[in-house]
C-alpha cells in the first residue's frame, strides 16, 4: 500500500477544485506549485482573491 498526498485549492463559493498537485511525499513545493497554478487560473477575476492553506505541521 502506498500513500499519496493531495494539495488542492478549492473555490469556497462553489466548491470547485481550481488546482491541485499529487505526490508521494508531502512538500511545500507541491503546495506552492498548486498555488501558482490557482493564481494563474483565477487571474481574470475582477474581485480580490484570498488564498488560504490549512495544511498543518507538515508545511
Amino acid at each position: 500500500m502506498h500513500k499519496l498526498y493531495l494539495d488542492p485549492f478549492m473555490d469556497m463559493c462553489n466548491g470547485e477544485i481550481v488546482s491541485y498537485r499529487i505526490d508521494k511525499h508531502p512538500s511545500a513545493k507541491n503546495v506552492l506549485d498548486a498555488l501558482e497554478q490557482a493564481i494563474a487560473i483565477t487571474s481574470d477575476c475582477k474581485y480580490r482573491r484570498t488564498f488560504h492553506s490549512d495544511q498543518g505541521w507538515a508545511y
